[in-house]
């Protein structure tokens, strides 16, 4: 069970960036999907589905509590998983866990409690958290942009030059 986050259509960034920024990007979707759980909250932003009576006894916390950590290994599985300079996937390390993730927000073997993503609000904040870093980053691109131009640009002058040296010492020799 993975959730990629792409973040051009996501979050807004046309420009390829820095392996740190995504993963900061990452680390801040990890941060907001176990906070909004631990909070209660599912995915719609509405409180989960009660326990059962039963496994609120045996978990020693009233039925309508639920935050679907029972030891927390579920939520210490969660974290970054592959990255390119315009994606991130949040997933599990642990199959186990995976799985049990699934269960939770499919409804597949328990009740559903859909938690696994991200609202439009949440990644607006996200954005808002990260701002200063994403400004940095479109500073730097632009930095790099104007270096490869200028280069180019010298290239370019060079060829020239090199081509009317050239076309001078064919004709003396011509």
């Amino acid at each position: 069970m993975g959730l990629i986050l792409d973040l051009e259509q996501d979050f807004g960034i046309k420009e390829d960036v820095s392996r740190e920024l995504v993963e900061k990007i990452g680390e801040e979707a990890v941060k907001t999907i176990i906070k909004r759980s631990l909070s209660h909250k599912s995915l719609e932003g509405k409180k989960f589905k009660p326990y059962t009576s039963e496994y609120a006894k045996r978990k020693g916390v009233s039925r309508g509590s639920v935050n679907l950590k029972l030891h927390g290994d579920m939520f210490d599985s969660l974290g970054i998983g592959e990255t390119t300079s315009k994606t991130v996937k949040i997933d599990f390390d642990d199959p186990l866990q995976s799985l049990k993730a699934f269960n939770h927000h499919t409804g597949d073997t328990l009740p559903r409690r859909p938690f696994f993503g991200l609202q439009k609000k949440e990644i607006n904040e996200i954005k808002k958290r990260l701002k200063k870093d994403l400004e940095k980053e479109k500073k730097r691109t632009q930095e790099e942009k104007d270096k490869i131009n200028l280069f180019l640009e010298r290239q370019d002058q060079l060829i020239e030059d090199l081509v009317s040296l050239i076309s001078s010492e064919v004709v003396k020799f011509g």
